[in-house]
């Protein structure tokens, strides 16, 4: 089986997109007493829900092509690695990447890692799943959103559903090879086009 490539991997994750009809909005967390927990504004919790909203996107994709994935733990570089199916292959890095807004016509920006741990040593071990050179590839999935404002954290009787609004709205996505400078135009369908 060939090499995932990342022409092949953002062709799969847009027709997987597509295919799920993935809807980015979430409103809050669905818990077993059958309440909504809607989690407001908070930066954090929304970055996890774009992560976990792509975990299934990213294992169907590596499956297809021979990988198994690894997740990291919160705070550890990438969020996914794809390991191939040769022992001692090169790894790919897929982090997911989020930010809001600041304004309709201001330009983002994502934080690429820390000079001070992996990226100035790459047999470090500090911060990264696995040692940096071990990594043939770095992708990512950015996500940029617009807040809501007013929204707060509360909890919803399963009745409600439909009174939990997303804390955030205007989601655009990407896939991208981390070492870029971005340039994303958007399509009429919605998808960014790099």
């Amino acid at each position: 089986m060939p090499l995932l490539t990342f022409k092949i991997f953002r062709r799969q994750f847009d027709e997987k997109f597509r295919k799920y009809e993935v809807d980015w909005e979430v409103s809050g967390f669905y818990g077993v007493d059958g309440k909504i927990y809607a989690f407001g504004t908070d930066t954090k919790v929304i970055s996890t829900v774009f992560e976990t909203l792509c975990s299934p996107l990213v294992q169907e994709i590596a499956e297809e092509n021979g990988y198994s994935v690894e997740a990291s733990e919160q705070t550890i570089y990438p969020d996914f690695t794809l390991v191939p199916p040769a022992k001692g292959g090169p790894k790919i890095a897929v982090d997911v990447k989020t930010t809001y807004r600041r304004s309709e016509t201001s330009k983002f920006k994502y934080t690429l890692g820390s000079y001070t741990s992996f990226l100035r040593d790459p047999n470090a071990k500090k911060n990264i799943k696995y040692p940096y050179k071990e990594y043939g590839d770095h992708w990512i999935v950015g996500f940029l959103y617009s807040r809501r404002e007013g929204v707060r954290a509360k909890i919803y009787s399963s009745r409600s559903k439909v009174k939990a609004d997303c804390p955030y709205k205007d989601v655009e996505f990407f896939v991208q090879e981390k070492y870029k400078k971005l340039r994303v135009q958007i399509l009429p369908a919605g998808i960014p086009q790099i």
